[in-house]
């Protein structure tokens, strides 16, 4: 993959769109691919994060463990972004993630985006709702099968 593919799929991400072709090369130049076979673990709920992943192909699943059960909290398919929060923070990540089928991805590291927000500050505020919208999307999932799943032991 050349990268002036990486850059058009990096355009295609929600969360960076709105990024301009420089910014996007800035990411995509320092991004290295890994390659995972179906069923290999790409991380590990509470280990601490480095940075996010977009998907080139095929799916990953998001898996959580509440009440002793694992529950796979999303799959998510080419150009979505993996770990979004762990590109602007050091955490620890709220879920596994593996892949669902052979499955390529860019790393997109913590180091290269915040480099990127600091020479294009704009960024930074535009991306901040788009964040916040995502981490409380994937709290709320967590929530609903942490209640369907207390329902279920009663």
């Amino acid at each position: 993959m050349a990268i002036s593919d990486d850059i058009a799929l990096l355009s295609k991400v929600e969360l960076l769109q709105g990024f301009d072709i420089e910014q996007l090369r800035l990411l995509a130049f320092g991004a290295p691919k890994r390659t995972l076979v179906a069923g290999e673990e790409l991380y590990q709920q509470g280990t601490i994060t480095d940075g996010g992943f977009v998907i080139i192909s095929g799916q990953i699943d998001l898996v959580t463990t509440i009440g002793g059960k694992q529950v796979i909290l999303g799959n998510y398919g080419p150009g979505s972004l993996i770990g979004e929060m762990a590109m602007i923070t050091k955490t620890t990540r709220i879920t596994s993630a593996f892949a669902h089928s052979n499955t390529q991805l860019i790393r997109l590291s913590r180091t290269i985006f915040l480099r990127v927000l600091e020479e294009f500050p704009d960024l930074a505020v535009r991306l901040h709702d788009k964040i916040s919208d995502s981490v409380n999307d994937i709290v709320e999932k967590m929530d609903q099968v942490r209640t369907k799943l207390e329902r279920e032991e009663l």
